[in-house]
């Protein structure tokens, strides 16, 4: 479910973040980041990717079937989970960014 993967302290994903065994660090002069750091850094990478997709899609206001109210439900709830988590602070700083959003859905 949602909350095993997402959950905060206790969900998976969660977890991996946190996830930094000592056999895989690397030394403070090296220029190599440590395989953790790697696969972090790639996830953080497909998690803007598909952040900035659903923010395209939101905002190109190309759903205006009742058949999309479920996507449209949870690109609110996308929207919401995004501001709530503090990793995109800069993006949804203002709140003109977040009322044209939402005005978008």
């Amino acid at each position: 479910s949602h909350n095993t993967f997402f959950a905060p302290q206790t969900g998976l994903f969660q977890c991996f973040m946190l996830w930094d065994p000592a056999e895989l660090r690397v030394n403070l002069d090296e220029t190599q980041p440590s395989l953790p750091a790697q696969l972090k850094t790639k996830i953080f990478e497909i998690g803007k990717g598909f952040m900035q997709s659903v923010w395209e899609l939101i905002r190109s206001n190309k759903l205006p079937g009742v058949a999309d109210d479920s996507l449209v439900s949870q690109s609110l709830r996308f929207i919401s989970t995004a501001i709530w988590s503090g990793y995109y602070k800069s993006l949804f700083s203002s709140r003109d960014t977040i009322a044209s959003l939402v005005q978008g859905v």
